[in-house]
């Protein structure tokens, strides 16, 4: 039908435009109400656009100073969770992982708002025993197809190498994206550098 067409083309458009317009215009609450909303980070998980979200919130991290430390724990947040974007439902235990970050969180609080309204008692009611409180210093979980033996950061620290298997990827530390593969080796990689 028209309107779910029409609707599913705004919330796509939405998600691909409207914060980067945010942050071009300078509109820092704005950019940084989605960039920081469970929702919006669940949208574009379910979109498969976790790399355009850690885009996103660089972005926002150079054009809004004031808010950088703020953004910097969303990005860490979605970093460790990237793969979960390549998953086809995940909401649920998005939703549950940002209940278990730490109570000053942006994220825990878009979270607890969420449940709250959406009358979810049941996430919000839980009491975490020893919850840490500290926020991991993770800021991106990259995954491999077998064990990794060697990793190697770029001179300039923009990317990594890391060796498995038969295979080296080097990928982006900010994204996240796998900017090459090397393939070929006739053995397991035991070094790369």
């Amino acid at each position: 039908d028209p309107e779910s067409t029409a609707h599913v083309c705004l919330n796509e458009r939405r998600l691909t435009e409207y914060v980067h317009h945010c942050i071009r215009a300078g509109m820092e609450e704005e950019a940084t109400a989605e960039l920081t909303s469970i929702m919006y980070i669940l949208y574009m998980f379910r979109a498969r656009m976790g790399t355009e979200l850690q885009i996103q919130l660089l972005e926002a991290m150079d054009a809004f100073p004031a808010r950088a430390q703020e953004l910097k724990k969303v990005k860490a947040f979605v970093g460790k969770r990237i793969d979960a974007c390549r998953e086809p439902d995940v909401p649920g235990q998005v939703v549950l992982e940002a209940l278990n970050e730490p109570d000053a969180s942006p994220v825990f609080k878009s979270a607890a708002s969420v449940c709250r309204e959406r009358g979810l008692g049941w996430a919000t009611a839980m009491t975490w025993k020893n919850k840490p409180q500290a926020f991991d210093p993770c800021q991106l979980s990259i995954q491999a197809g077998y064990e990794v033996r060697s990793v190697a950061y770029s001179p300039d620290g923009t990317s990594v190498a890391f060796g498995y298997g038969s295979r080296i990827d080097i990928v982006n530390v900010s994204t996240g994206d796998t900017l090459c593969t090397l393939e070929g080796h006739t053995d397991h990689v035991t070094s790369v550098s």
